[in-house]
């Protein structure tokens, strides 16, 4: 290991510039000191808002309320307030927060990041990050300001007055008198619930709050997830934030919520509550940090290190000593070396399914830096392939044992075949029957014409079906049945019979043909159940076909001459890219992604491997 850490130091790019020499701000007193920014008191709304920095340590602070908000983009015309009476600008998001708390006739004290830490100092950067997790768990309140409701849109759309704020906090105020009941547990209850609302038009509003820019915020994930009773500040309205994700799981959980006009809040409904034990899935599976940090991928943060500092004051991110993070929040570190720490140190503790997370682009795997790492700022696909094919199981029992070599991950594996055709899948919309796909190996011919390669379904399907075409599943599929084993791989389905296979191929052909089936019926629901696998297993993803005629799906990059390999011990196969080399023990590899191989997820290569068909072999990393 520390011959890993010394070879991956060279990569240390980025050095700590000067304090910044702001008349603002003093040095704090010592690492557990943090700032608490005093409002002074304004009987008319109009006033200029002057404040006051008071350094206090964290064990003796005043009662004080953290705002947790959006910072908003630099090109905004900023605000000025005063700050121990200097000129300060700040953003109208957070000039429009302390507009909302602050009082007529006493001070009031908060926190907010942008004032209360001196962000020019790298050194305090770090160091307050640090503490960021006590500073919220430690506050009386935890105030999420969203600003006024848009007024951005035609009166007649909800979401653009104040009524929408209105609309929100009333119907979560009825919708909690009905959840907390014993009997609205029950799934009937809860459906006959959603038939009340069904109608309401508050229902929608609800949307319009969920698109604010602050559910796709990274930082706002710690920062409610520590609070006691994180509150919502919407216009002039108040309302829990807990109880409004509680009302968002139940909706999606119901066909009607996939009409609504909602973000994606996954990460909110998972972990809206950090001071749970032991926070788990929607199977009963434990999280564990990777999960945090995986789930957040999709989320924004303006500094690519923030992916892994904006949630290490999670519970899971905490060494079992209690001597603080497992890495340390260093802004004077470059991305890549914070990526690195973190993948190192998760490699130590969680084996090689770390690497169900890393993925890249042709860019990312250029680069002279070890494909192994994850990179959490590299956010494509949407489900991990482990997440959506049902109880993969593994290779082997027990993990494959992990060896750091210098810059090399290695590890005991079997290469399962080599990847000979690939097709990007290209979907247009939401719609799954407008998917096209590209031949990649037009891509890789270095031709820049968008048109060129670009297929449709049919295409593929015929070129599957040609007799040079080799095939893996001759004695499960009939030839015409080809096309159901290539619908089953891009849906990722391994647990689905050949005959659902085949309607999903008939839908893809003729779209009408869904309109005929029958709502309910048996041949509707397993075809829903496939789109929806489709929907979550293909976005930038690759399919492609190997040597020995084996399907798979696998990541955007994939091209022909990749190959297929099983670690001992995990349940998902990965996609490797050979890498040239004269003298070698084994073979050397980048690293491109996970996938999925149909008839290849329930432990056949270790099955291969005892027949002989397969062999073992050392598997290294660069």
């Amino acid at each position: 290991m520390d011959s890993l850490a010394q070879e991956l130091g060279n990569f240390h790019l980025v050095t700590s510039p000067s304090p910044s020499s702001n008349p603002v701000y003093t040095p704090l007193p010592s690492a557990s000191h943090f700032r608490i920014l005093c409002i002074e008191p304004s009987g008319h709304a109009s006033s200029p808002i002057r404040t006051r920095l008071l350094p206090v340590p964290l064990h003796s602070a005043p009662t004080y309320s953290a705002i947790s908000y959006v910072w908003g983009s630099p090109s905004l015309p900023s605000q000025q307030i005063t700050v121990d009476n200097t000129p300060v600008s700040i953003t109208p998001s957070l000039f429009w927060a302390l507009s909302r708390l602050r009082l007529p006739e006493q001070d009031r004290l908060v926190w907010a990041d942008a004032v209360c830490i001196n962000q020019s100092d790298i050194s305090e950067r770090s160091s307050q990050v640090a503490i960021m997790n006590l500073i919220y768990s430690s506050a009386d309140k935890v105030l999420i300001c969203l600003g006024s409701p848009s007024h951005d849109h035609d009166d007649s759309e909800p979401g653009s007055s104040e009524l929408a704020a209105e609309g929100v906090a009333t119907l979560l105020g009825s919708m909690s008198c009905i959840l907390d009941r014993p009997e609205a547990q029950d799934s009937e209850a809860q459906r006959q619930i959603m038939r009340q609302v069904n109608d309401d038009v508050r229902c929608r509003h609800l949307g319009a709050l969920s698109a604010h820019p602050w559910f796709t915020r990274s930082w706002v994930v710690q920062e409610v997830g520590l609070a006691r009773d994180p509150r919502i500040l919407w216009g002039q309205q108040e309302f829990s934030y807990r109880l409004f994700i509680r009302a968002k799981t139940l909706l999606f959980s119901w066909e009607w919520g996939l009409h609504q006009r909602s973000a994606n809040l996954a990460i909110h409904t998972e972990w809206d509550d950090w001071t749970v034990a032991e926070p788990r899935d929607g199977n009963g599976t434990k999280h564990t940090f990777l999960d945090l940090l995986d789930h957040a991928t999709l989320l924004d943060c303006t500094d690519p290190r923030d992916r892994v500092f904006a949630f290490l004051g999670h519970p899971l991110a905490q060494k079992k000593d209690g001597t603080g993070p497992v890495v340390w929040p260093d802004y004077a570190k470059s991305t890549l070396d914070v990526y690195r720490d973190v993948s190192m140190h998760l490699l130590q503790t969680e084996g090689l399914r770390v690497l169900r997370s890393a993925e890249h682009t042709e860019e990312s795997i250029a680069e002279p830096f070890p494909s192994w790492i994850v990179r959490w700022d590299i956010a494509l696909v949407n489900s991990n392939i482990s997440q959506v094919v049902p109880s993969p199981r593994p290779s082997k029992s027990g993990g494959s044992d992990i060896i750091f070599d210098t810059y090399l991950l290695r590890f005991m594996g079997v290469v399962v075949d080599r990847v000979t055709k690939s097709f990007i899948i290209e979907r247009e919309g939401t719609d799954f029957t407008n998917t096209r796909l590209r031949d990649s190996s037009v891509r890789w011919a270095g031709d820049g014409n968008r048109g060129l390669g670009l297929l449709d379904y049919s295409h593929v399907v015929q070129y599957l079906q040609r007799a040079g075409t080799p095939c893996a599943y001759a004695t499960t599929y009939r030839p015409e049945e080809r096309e159901a084993a290539f619908a089953l791989t891009i849906c990722a389905r391994k647990d689905v019979d050949v005959l659902p296979g085949v309607s999903f191929c008939k839908a893809m052909r003729d779209p009408s043909f869904c309109s005929g089936l029958a709502e309910g019926s048996q041949e509707y629901v397993e075809l829903l159940n496939l789109v929806g696998g489709f929907q979550s297993a293909s976005h930038a993803r690759t399919f492609f076909v190997t040597e020995r005629g084996y399907y798979g799906l696998g990541p955007g990059i994939c091209r022909p001459g990749d190959v297929c390999t099983v670690a001992l011990g995990e349940t998902v196969p990965y996609v490797l890219r050979p890498v040239e080399q004269d003298e070698f023990e084994g073979g050397l590899y980048q690293y491109c992604g996970e996938a999925y191989v149909h008839h290849m997820m329930d432990g056949e290569a270790l099955e291969m491997q005892r027949r002989g068909v397969l062999r073992p072999e050392l598997v290294s990393l660069c």
